[in-house]
């Protein structure tokens, strides 16, 4: 099939990982896959020259920059003007694609005043996939000023879809409830991986490297984000740190709440026992995941599928999570993880305690995560299975 797929993010994080994992996955099952994004995007469509990635690559970083600046110091009222207004550079950017590439169904990463996509899809005719992994009903990281408009957007465009993917059973319900779509619309796909990132290299050189050589290392990777429940891992592990001289954390990303972490930590007087990595690619997040010991996603919301659960599993590392239904929907208690109740402090120090002293159980969960997840939530697995609902809808369309 031919499929035009569209995002309008940056793709420096967890989002960037999904577009590739999603878009090389549907070229490898032989489909020609055509992606429209924004200027400055680090996901590039089409095959450049090595003096041409050269210079595509220069004028990323540069976009980037200014991306950032513009999210970063604008008032949010002009931030959200201008990616309403991007819905005209993103028209155009179909209307291109359309003529040469003749797609069969456009594969729209769902973004607040998108309405381009539809519009377009309306216009041509072409079936209209909306993967949704945000949206205004549910707990963002920046408060909306346009918030009335943007939900009558989103309502236009989730009500006209003609196929809705989302990442949990908790999300799809509130889909369902918002919007009164039929539940039958709407599939369930969680994250996943990419195999060939994940592999257990000898790290020795490297924890040397970040100081962490005979140390005992607990490892966050991720958004600095306050439903990611940072501080709550720290307090939480007071105790520990005062039983367990060998005991590190590892914080890998940023984020809104870096400073208030790093206050945390000085106040607590952990400036030798956390180490805060600040930002990094996610070409080299194995590398950091295989010096953890245990790694935890200390807190999460009801909603979402972290993709840190998944590179953990795939790295072959114990992972400690909250039970939320996302979460429970990948982690069978004890057997390939431990869950605790959320924000229970007492839980979460209590289920690590129990792994720093089991090594056997760290190794037997890590071994099962790795396993369910190479057979359950590869990329590739989840394009067979958006190609296979596809399938089925265009058998209903000709029925």
């Amino acid at each position: 099939m031919r499929v035009l797929y569209h995002h309008r993010t940056q793709g420096r994080g967890a989002e960037g990982v999904h577009i590739r994992g999603i878009v090389d996955a549907f070229k490898s099952l032989g489909h020609d896959v055509r992606l429209l994004s924004p200027p400055g995007s680090g996901v590039v469509g089409q095959r450049l020259s090595e003096k041409n990635r050269s210079r595509r690559k220069l004028l990323n970083i540069k976009l980037n920059r200014l991306w950032k600046v513009i999210s970063d110091q604008v008032p949010q009222f002009i931030f959200e003007i201008i990616e309403i207004g991007y819905n005209i550079y993103s028209y155009l950017g179909f209307k291109s694609i359309i003529r040469s590439h003749h797609p069969d169904f456009i594969y729209d990463r769902y973004a607040l005043f998108a309405i381009s996509p539809l519009f377009i899809a309306h216009r041509y005719k072409i079936t209209y996939i909306l993967e949704v992994n945000d949206a205004t009903i549910i707990q963002r990281s920046r408060p909306l000023f346009f918030e009335k408009l943007a939900g009558l957007i989103e309502r236009a465009v989730f009500r006209n879809a003609s196929v809705i993917l989302t990442v949990s059973e908790n999300f799809r319900q509130r889909i369902v409830d918002a919007y009164n779509i039929p539940p039958s619309k709407i599939f369930v796909i969680p994250n996943a991986i990419d195999p060939a990132r994940f592999h257990a290299d000898d790290c020795r050189d490297f924890r040397e490297k970040m100081v962490l050589h005979g140390r005992t290392v607990i490892g966050v990777v991720g958004a600095f984000v306050s439903w990611h429940g940072i501080d709550f891992l720290i307090e939480s592990l007071q105790d520990l740190f005062a039983t367990r001289k060998d005991l590190t954390v590892l914080l890998v990303g940023d984020g809104p709440v870096r400073a208030q972490t790093d206050a945390l930590v000085k106040r607590l007087g952990l400036q030798t026992r956390a180490v805060v990595t600040g930002f990094v690619p996610a070409s080299d997040v194995p590398k950091y995941i295989s010096c953890m010991d245990i790694c935890v996603m200390p807190d999460s919301n009801e909603h979402g599928s972290p993709m840190k659960i998944f590179e953990y599993m795939a790295m072959g590392k114990p992972v400690v999570a909250p039970k939320y239904g996302p979460i429970e929907e990948i982690i069978r208690d004890g057997n390939t993880g431990i869950l605790f109740v959320p924000r229970d402090k007492t839980g979460l120090r209590t289920s690590i305690e129990k792994l720093l002293n089991d090594a056997e159980l760290r190794e037997n969960l890590g071994a099962r995560g790795k396993e369910y997840v190479f057979g359950n939530h590869t990329w590739t697995v989840n394009a067979q299975r958006i190609v296979s609902i596809l399938q089925r809808h265009f058998e209903q369309l000709s029925v």
